[in-house]
């Protein structure tokens, strides 16, 4: 999957409508009758560490530094769905990106 399908499929599964991309930087607006188009911002959680806190905590994820590896550098992010997605990256922001974008793919 490349950057700009991950950070599609989190918008997605966080409940936002993408508006337009450009460069590889998506803008969106929440989704409900109280947003409008005039509440539209950039969506990068990939280097936003609100935005990928805000997948964290939406869909619970659970982080941890250094399991399953014998290197204390990857991060370990997984689900606690039944599909139980499971990432190991160095970058822990890329690691929630993907494991969330995982998930939602699976749901489609």
């Amino acid at each position: 999957m490349t950057d700009l399908e991950m950070t599609q499929l989190c918008a997605e599964a966080i409940g936002y409508e993408q508006v337009s991309e450009l460069d590889g930087l998506i803008m969106v607006c929440p989704v409900g009758p109280e947003y409008d188009y005039s509440h539209t911002f950039g969506y990068y959680p990939l280097h936003d560490d609100r935005q990928a806190m805000e997948l964290v905590k939406k869909f619970k994820l659970l982080v941890n530094n250094g399991v399953g590896s014998n290197s204390t550098d990857l991060w370990h992010v997984q689900t606690q769905d039944d599909k139980d997605e499971v990432v190991e990256c160095i970058d822990l922001n890329r690691a929630i990106v993907e494991c969330v974008a995982k998930m939602q793919k699976a749901k489609e």
